[in-house]
């Protein structure tokens, strides 16, 4: 009889452990998917300019920003435009090129090149993973605007000039949990981007391909 009772105790301990463990288990994983709730990706584009007239060099220092809640790719593009009335009040919008040179010229960084790579498909790609909350190093120093008592440029001496950026980011997969973290990285940015990162996670270094 007192077998009988000890090993009922036995096996009534052994079933609470078993209990304990399947709640820690499920415990586990609640916490696990509370952790796996959808990260953001904002972008910010942080500059220090005042609107004025496009005469001399005006300074427009210009960075992006990463607002969201995980690691990005990111690559920016930008498009510039002038713009001014006609004598019967239409629209002409004047090229910003003339023989094969700009007529507003932006004067990047000096190390531009150190941290921005040239994808020759109208877009510049970041060459490091950008976290939560940094941001990129400066890109543009300032814009130079022709001297407009010269011909060629005259016909912009009314017009308006407009200078936009374009910023688009990428979630990258940086951690590692992530064992296939290269397939999965080179996947996503050759569907959105057409490009594919090769990165250095130690060095932070992204040559793109």
């Amino acid at each position: 009889m007192m077998k009988k009772i000890k090993l009922g105790c036995i096996l009534g301990t052994l079933s609470l452990l078993a209990v304990g463990s399947v709640y820690a288990f499920w415990h586990q994983e609640l916490e696990h998917t509370n952790h796996l709730k959808a990260d953001t990706i904002q972008a910010e584009i942080v500059e220090n300019f005042t609107p004025q007239k496009p005469e001399g060099t005006v300074p427009k220092k210009v960075a992006f920003q990463n607002n969201g809640s995980t690691d990005v790719f990111l690559r920016i593009a930008y498009v510039e435009n002038w713009e001014k009335q006609g004598e019967s009040g239409e629209t002409i919008l004047l090229n910003n090129q003339l023989d094969g040179e700009d007529v507003s010229k932006k004067n990047w960084v000096e190390n531009k090149e150190e941290n921005w790579q040239d994808g020759e498909d109208g877009w510049l790609y970041y060459k490091h993973i950008l976290k939560p909350g940094e941001s990129t190093e400066q890109i543009l120093e300032s814009v130079s605007f022709p001297d407009y008592e010269q011909e060629k440029y005259q016909p912009y001496q009314e017009a308006d000039y407009s200078l936009y950026f374009k910023v688009e980011m990428l979630q990258a997969s940086t951690g590692d949990a992530t064992l296939n973290k290269d397939e999965v990285n080179a996947d996503a940015s050759v569907t959105v981007f057409g490009k594919t990162p090769l990165v250095n996670y130690d060095r932070n270094q992204i040559t793109w391909k």
